[in-house]
């Protein structure tokens, strides 16, 4: 089985459980995708999520079984139809393909090198991040609960319902699942995922706006908008799962600053309007992303927040006005009057990673990502 497929059957859980011989057994809590059944004798059914609770597993999302024998295991609809009939160190990978009637898509696999331990995360660890946060820092987290970095770790992050995870600057990820913490690294083979509950915000710090040009300076072009910073950084294989109202976004670039005279004091630029953009103190207390400043009776750029990006400001005595802010993963406007005008901020990037990592899979809430993914 290859290594993608590996780390999917982790997704959403793993359990263990022991069957009873001749009788059918619900699946239990959707949430938990996967397992492993034993069962000793003769054949089980396992039934799979009933309409009443199905909602809990989306769409196109894998559902891993193992049987780990020596019976058979009976895969059966809810309904109890039969699906198929999987024998020992054998294991299906599932989707519901379609909610009304119920349509699901099985695949076997050869569990067994897996089933002696190849590939399988040594450690699992499990994250709640249940209050507004900057900067978290996945490993860092796990070390703190007592991961060495001796063995493969299995890491599932859950951002609780209505949470914003934000960056103090747009240099530094929301997100990051860290590298080398307290002389631990990653252990090869290490894999999270992360999953938005509904309505969480997920946003790299929005840029600010430039400073509307100096007049009487000798030179007075408007001042570039700041770039936007990353939503998400990984080092290290990422699945996610966005739930119904969640988003994740890079943050906006900052509007430019409008141009002024070089000459004549009352030519006035006004100020680049701040980005979208989640930006934070280290305490996870929200904070503006700055409109850039103006000279004179010029107008300040507004500043941008969490879920609006700010105007520029206006320009006096005919110098130019600041350019708006970008909203999410979108580059901030230029400033106005010609080359003069400072240029808008680069769009933030929603989710970068390294080659080691490979790039994340989505496995539901592909169409609420903001913004590019790239490696870098």
């Amino acid at each position: 089985m290859a290594n993608s497929e590996r780390e999917q059957a982790f997704f959403g859980g793993w359990r263990r459980r022991t069957l009873t011989p001749s009788t059918d057994t619900a699946w239990g809590d959707p949430q938990i995708r996967n397992g492993e059944f034993d069962i000793a004798s003769g054949q089980a059914g396992i039934l799979l999520p009933d309409p009443a609770i199905e909602a809990a597993t989306p769409l196109g999302a894998p559902m891993v079984l193992v049987n780990r024998g020596p019976g058979g295991l009976q895969v059966r609809d809810s309904d109890g139809s039969l699906l198929d009939v999987l024998g020992t160190d054998v294991g299906a990978r599932l989707m519901l393909r379609q909610r009304e009637p119920q349509l699901w898509s099985i695949k076997r696999h050869a569990f067994r090198t897996v089933l002696n331990g190849a590939g399988l995360p040594a450690q699992t660890f499990n994250l709640d991040l249940a209050v507004n946060e900057a900067n978290a820092n996945i490993l860092r987290k796990i070390v703190a609960m007592g991961y060495t970095g001796a063995a493969a770790a299995f890491v599932r992050v859950r951002v609780r319902a209505g949470v914003l995870l934000g960056s103090v600057s747009v240099g530094q990820p929301s997100v990051w699942s860290g590298l080398t913490e307290s002389g631990v690294s990653w252990f090869a083979g290490s894999v999270w995922l992360l999953t938005l509950e509904p309505n969480v915000t997920l946003g790299g710090a929005g840029g600010r706006g430039g400073r509307g040009g100096i007049p009487g300076t000798g030179s007075a072009p408007g001042i570039a908008g700041e770039a936007g910073g990353r939503a998400v950084r990984t080092e290290i294989a990422l699945r996610l799962e966005l739930q119904s109202g969640a988003v994740l976004f890079g943050g906006g670039g900052g509007g430019g600053g409008g141009s002024s005279s070089s000459t004549i004091l009352t030519v006035q630029g006004g100020g680049g309007g701040g980005a979208r953009g989640v930006r934070m103190t280290a305490a996870g207390a929200l904070l503006l992303n700055d409109g850039g400043q103006a000279s004179g009776i010029a107008q300040r750029g507004n500043p941008g927040a969490a879920h609006s990006a700010g105007g520029g400001g206006i320009g006096a005595g005919g110098g130019g006005n600041g350019g708006r802010g970008g909203f999410a993963a979108q580059a901030g406007e230029a400033g106005t009057i010609g080359a003069n005008g400072g240029a808008g901020g680069a769009a933030g990037i929603a989710i970068s990673y390294s080659s080691g990592a490979g790039a994340p899979v989505v496995l539901t809430g592909a169409s609420q990502i903001i913004g590019t993914t790239v490696l870098e």
